[in-house]
């Protein structure tokens, strides 16, 4: 709790968020459905399950945290 309340913890709140925008911002260059939320969460709305699963193994091999959701939408 120290750190969190410290210059330090600040700091390192500010390079996660700078961090956040970023990653955000390359999936969208690069044409991915990313939904926007205002967390540093990045939902990406992924149709195929053969092809999150594969996004799921690439992203996990560069030290990212994935969490797959499993949501059904009615049209």
């Amino acid at each position: 709790m120290q750190i969190l309340r410290s210059d330090e913890g600040r700091e390192l709140r500010a390079r996660h968020q700078e961090n956040v925008r970023y990653l955000r911002e390359k999936l969208l260059e690069a044409g991915l459905p990313v939904i926007h939320t205002p967390s540093h969460i990045i939902p990406l709305h992924v149709c195929i399950i053969v092809l999150t699963a594969h996004i799921g193994c690439i992203v996990n091999d560069t030290i990212q945290y994935v969490r797959f959701i499993n949501s059904v939408r009615s049209i």
